[in-house]
């Protein structure tokens, strides 16, 4: 079997959650907490189209129990959590999750203080304040550290991208799976503001440093991989790390330009 063979994703409307099973199974990312209708109705006015009837039901009800679910009907054992980085799509159900499993959770250090509740995460820049506090994590306790090129497991290396958040990570499967996070952005065919080509720059609205975030793009070309999937947007699943290097060059040009006006 290949290395994408032992991958699971779990779709929970416009994010996805997925489970590694290799050396040890492990939960990438939670989800979302459930959306209220005020915050649906205010996206599907800005012009972000939330899918289908089953993708909006995903944000409705948040995506705790359709990830317990998925991990029951797989008959899957959790040995960790791993939460990319500290945003409310990937860490809504943390708390309840961990709780239900019983398992540790696994963070760069980074991002650690917005889930623990320790910090204030910057403001949001994509909802108003009286909407912005919908998503608001559950401060939950992360019980293991990660650091730049730790192999977490034999066949899984944790690569710190520092740009969309301080702790971003990314994580490489076997030398061919890229579990990008929100590093990268899939093809997007509901929105394609977000994600028009087969890769995507992070969205400059949702990151903490847009500029670091693409120039540390580079540092990805360093590892082998044969597969990209993004935590939004389709996942690409040929030639991923010469589409990634075309979009790094197609944005540097883009950059000069820029400079030279």
């Amino acid at each position: 079997m290949n290395a994408i063979d032992h991958v699971h994703e779990i779709p929970l409307g416009n994010v996805k959650a997925f489970i590694i099973e290799g050396d040890k199974t492990i939960l990438v990312d939670t989800g979302i907490a459930p959306v209220p209708l005020e915050v649906l109705s205010f996206f599907e006015k800005s012009g972000i189209k939330l899918g289908d009837e089953q993708q909006i039901e995903y944000l409705k009800k948040g995506s705790f129990q359709f990830i317990m679910d998925f991990i029951k009907g797989k008959s899957l054992a959790i040995d960790s959590i791993i939460c990319t980085h500290y945003h409310a799509d990937h860490t809504g159900c943390l708390k309840k999750i961990k709780d239900a499993l019983k398992v540790p959770v696994a963070m760069h250090p980074k991002d650690i203080p917005f889930v623990e509740g320790k910090e204030k995460p910057p403001p949001s820049t994509m909802l108003p304040p009286k909407l912005a506090k919908h998503f608001k994590t559950e401060p939950c306790q992360v019980d293991i550290n990660l650091a730049d090129n730790q192999m977490f497991t034999p066949d899984l290396q944790v690569i710190h991208l520092e740009g969309h958040t301080k702790g971003n990570l990314c994580l490489l499967f076997k030398e061919e799976v890229l579990l990008a996070g929100d590093s990268v952005m899939g093809k997007n065919a509901l929105n394609p503001a977000m994600g028009s080509k087969e890769l995507n720059p992070p969205m400059a609205t949702a990151s903490m440093d847009q500029e670091k975030a693409v120039r540390n793009l580079e540092k990805l070309l360093n590892y082998e991989f044969e597969i990209i999937l993004p935590s939004h947007g389709e996942p690409v699943k040929e030639n991923a790390k010469e589409k990634l290097k075309k979009l790094i060059e197609e944005t540097r040009v883009n950059e000069d330009a820029g400079l030279r006006r």
